[in-house]
């Protein structure tokens, strides 16, 4: 990969990072999480306990509800973590490359 096209990718990916980490650390996912994740994590448990097993159609269904849910946090935390070893790429990527 290119060295600058290398160094903007670390770049996206660490103010990413950033900007989910503080998402996360000053509280807005904590309103995301109590009034729109738990909530729909609940309403998937529920109707997958009402679904009828025979119905395998709706079984899967109330199935990927849930999995969508697990999908966004670890999204979340995921992106936070790239972006944090992008971040520490930066400060160990040489200022210039020898072979631009």
């Amino acid at each position: 990969m290119e060295y600058s096209s290398q160094r903007a990718v670390l770049i996206r990916k660490s103010e990413e990072g950033e900007l989910l980490d503080r998402f996360l650390r000053e509280g807005s996912y904590d309103v995301l999480n109590k009034l729109i994740l738990i909530p729909l994590e609940e309403a998937a448990f529920k109707a997958f306990s009402q679904v009828n097993p025979s119905e395998l159609h709706e079984v899967i269904q109330t199935q990927k509800m849930a999995q969508i849910i697990r999908e966004i946090r670890s999204t979340i935390e995921s992106k936070v973590a790239e972006g944090r070893l992008a971040a520490h790429q930066l400060k160990t990527l040489p200022e210039d490359s020898s072979d631009e």
